[in-house]
């Protein structure tokens, strides 16, 4: 159940194509969630790990950060994405809560995934289209659970679809 592997600064996700149980659990997440470099950071492969330090890089540079999920049909890209997205709305958050408007990007994941869907050999949903998923986030001085930093939390988002191939 270890699908997670890093190669240099590259994170290597493998589709387990089974749940497995407490890989992503809010207190899994919680524990990555640090923003100063060295302050109880993970070396663990693992999603929330990259998303920490892309949080970290948001937070300490005041800099914009870009992550890129790549893959065949089927391998979880989506899946990595939502658990990414969820990871940025909490790691701001100074009680472990969502914003309405956090809540309201995280939620239009599966809206983004119907648009555009065909069956292919792998994946009875594969995409036609990719999404350019951009967060937005603003600067704020609230902590969570006693992390000292300049947080910033998740305000906005803004999603460009591009089109792979004519149907």
């Amino acid at each position: 159940d270890k699908i997670y592997t890093f190669t240099g600064p590259t994170l290597i996700a493998l589709n387990p194509f089974k749940p497995i149980p407490g890989l992503y659990d809010d207190e899994v997440l919680k524990s990555f969630i640090t923003t100063k470099r060295g302050a109880g950071m993970s070396t663990k492969p693992h999603v929330f790990n990259t998303s920490n330090a892309a949080y970290r890089g948001i937070c300490e540079r005041q800099e914009s950060q870009t992550v890129f999920l790549s893959g065949e049909s089927g391998a979880g890209k989506t899946e990595t994405a939502k658990h990414m997205m969820k990871f940025l709305a909490l790691a701001g958050s100074n009680d472990g809560a969502v914003t309405n408007i956090e809540n309201q990007i995280l939620e239009s994941t599966p809206l983004l995934e119907a648009f555009g869907n065909a069956v292919a050999l792998r994946n009875d949903n594969s995409s036609r289209f990719v999404q350019f998923i951009q967060l937005q986030f603003r600067s704020g001085q609230t902590a969570y659970e006693g992390i000292s930093a300049q947080n910033s939390r998740l305000c906005g988002a803004r999603i460009r679809t591009y089109l792979l191939e004519k149907v």
